[in-house]
């Protein structure tokens, strides 16, 4: 009975359902892992997108080595395996266009970056100029307060607007 159902749906949907595999990720490279599956068979290019597209745009999730993933593959193929379940991440890569965001498990550390600026290079640069401000004023008085000049006023500025163009505000 189960085998008709399988027909079936093969022949009035044109799908040809299967099950996943278990594998364990041996090696990572970008858009693909080499994984080996229980009986002991190794296998490479197995992709981390469902589609095989040269499309440099999506979101990728990279497994750790040594961890566990579930497979499929869309045509029954072991050469069209893609991975569909991920337990440990090594990273998480998101990218449309200009906009990239990265999560890196190992170094604990987000990246954020668009045409325009990087998050991190942007804090950075905020920090040392805030850091080399220089509000305190010498007049004939004695010292005083004041503002900050315009050149720095203009980095300043530069760099609100640099914030602006990567981080949403509302």
């Amino acid at each position: 009975m189960g085998k008709d159902v399988k027909e079936l749906l093969k022949t009035i949907v044109g799908v040809n359902p299967n099950l996943p595999l278990t594998a364990k990720v041996i090696g990572v490279n970008d858009k693909t892992v080499s994984i080996e599956l229980a009986n002991g068979l190794q296998l490479s290019d197995v992709r981390l997108t469902a589609t095989g597209t040269d499309d440099q745009e999506g979101l990728i999730i990279e497994p750790k080595i040594g961890s566990d993933v579930l497979v499929m593959s869309q045509t029954g193929k072991l050469s069209e395996l893609f991975v569909i379940k991920v337990n440990d991440i090594n990273s998480i890569r998101y990218v449309n266009e200009d906009f990239k965001v990265e999560i890196d498990a190992n170094q604990k550390k987000v990246a954020v970056k668009n045409a325009t600026g990087n998050l991190g290079a942007l804090t950075a640069q905020l920090i040392d100029e805030i850091v080399n401000l220089n509000i305190v004023v010498s007049t004939t008085a004695g010292p005083g307060t004041g503002s900050v000049n315009p050149a720095q006023q203009t980095i300043l500025n530069q760099l609100k607007n640099g914030f602006n163009s990567i981080l949403k505000n509302d």
